[in-house]
């Protein structure tokens, strides 16, 4: 390391303990929320994707592209809770739809009208889907397939791509594979290759369109048609995991690169702000969880399409039409080379992967893979980047995240521009 980067380096730790300071003095209402949240939950949250140094805030309220935490900051909110909040914070129709549901109950063990009405809508979008099954979560969903995959394959070996993110269950976790679990490099055919051979021992190949846990970084579409190509000709089944990518296109990412898989996993919005994961794919292949079926897979689940869930995805769904998509995606785009344009003027080594309405600030200068994404997280200036945001009223992913929904507009982009600058001034 040269001396000059020695002291950039020191400067950075220097600003970073200095920007940690004047947080803990900016938020003593959420430092001690947490201290005493921290008598019932394990170092006092219960999502570790929401916790950050010093400690993470504590939110209050909520409405359209805005949070207040307890020390009563606002905040742009660019994270709408990691994606799923597409239409961002209480949005009409939702909340309607949320007040009409409970006057008729919530949850039973028994079919719901309300169930069709949002499997309808999916399968309306989504080419490569003909039948829906609910789940409660993306993690749910991602588990679901891969029992389907292993039901109809009678195989038991599932392949993820390194720094792709399924879910909170070690079977898809790339970074800690068993038995059961190939890891293949996204976007490096050789590479596949030689870490999943012949393929002949999968039951399914799981894939993020964009990987997004590890940045933001788009798997190409002629990488996408050799797995097509490589799962069929050894009988493993394609899983599409779009679970944040549907908000990409009206038939999620798939519909944009014109390539069938024969599941596809979804979560996130479109359940309205609650929970829910969903499971969609090829008629033949779904029938497997058919419970009148010889031989199905049985998967239950308490609140599998509670009535709550339905209505608020299927509102939310309503909402998010063509040009609501188009909208956000160039409100996305138009961030991302703001942030772009605001680094390069003035020399410092950030840069920016985006995809539509998705982006991540890097920091590290020439950012393009997952493994470069990942390398970058680890530098001082990313936690003092998210720290001097939060200070200037953005809200967005400890690792750089930034995500747009249909709360904003352009003034909101061009207010969160000008606080941007003025970060990258201070720092």
């Amino acid at each position: 390391m040269s001396v000059a980067s020695e002291e950039v380096g020191t400067d950075r730790e220097s600003q970073l303990a200095r920007a940690e300071q004047a947080y803990r003095e900016r938020n003593p209402r959420s430092q001690s929320a947490l201290e005493r949240l921290a008598q019932w939950l394990p170092g006092g949250d219960t999502r570790a994707t929401t916790w950050f140094d010093p400690f993470p805030l504590v939110i209050e309220d909520a409405q359209g592209a805005t949070l207040v935490d307890l020390d009563q900051h606002r905040y742009t909110d660019f994270l709408g809770n990691y994606t799923s909040l597409v239409h961002g914070h209480r949005p009409d129709a939702v909340t309607r739809a949320i007040h009409e549901a409970l006057d008729r109950g919530t949850a039973f063990a028994a079919p719901l009208l309300d169930q069709g009405e949002l499997a309808g809508r999916l399968v309306a979008r989504i080419d490569s889907v003909e039948l829906v099954r609910f789940a409660n979560s993306g993690t749910e969903a991602n588990l679901l397939a891969a029992n389907i995959a292993r039901t109809v394959t009678a195989r038991q070996r599932i392949a993820v791509a390194a720094y792709s993110y399924h879910g909170s269950y070690e079977l898809l976790d790339w970074r800690r594979p068993g038995p059961a679990t190939a890891v293949f490099p996204a976007n490096d055919v050789d590479g596949t290759i030689q870490a999943l051979g012949d393929g002949r021992d999968l039951a399914a190949v799981f894939i993020e369109l964009v990987q997004h846990a590890g940045g933001v970084v788009e798997i190409s579409p002629d990488y996408l048609t050799f797995l097509r190509d490589f799962t069929r000709a050894c009988g493993a089944l394609l899983v599409f995991d779009e679970v944040v990518t549907l908000r990409l296109g009206y038939g999620g990412r798939q519909g944009a690169i014109d390539l069938s898989p024969d599941l596809t996993s979804l979560g996130k919005l479109i359940g309205g702000g609650l929970p829910i994961g969903a499971v969609g794919g090829a008629a033949h292949v779904m029938a497997s969880t058919a419970p009148q079926r010889p031989g199905a897979y049985l998967h239950g689940g308490t609140f599998n399409g509670n009535r709550l869930s339905m209505v608020a995805g299927a509102a939310a769904l309503d909402l998010l039409d063509r040009a609501a998509i188009e909208r956000i995606n160039r409100l996305g785009e138009r961030l991302a080379d703001g942030i772009r344009a605001a680094a390069s003027q003035r020399g410092l080594a950030i840069s920016v992967t985006s995809c539509g309405s998705l982006l991540t600030v890097h920091s590290l200068a020439d950012v393009h893979t997952s493994a470069q994404s990942q390398a970058a997280a680890a530098q001082p200036l990313r936690r003092l980047l998210h720290l001097k945001l939060l200070e200037h009223g953005l809200f967005s992913a400890p690792r750089g995240e930034f995500v747009v929904s249909t709360a904003m507009d352009d003034t909101t982009i061009d207010d969160a521009l000008v606080a941007i600058a003025q970060v990258f001034d201070e720092l």
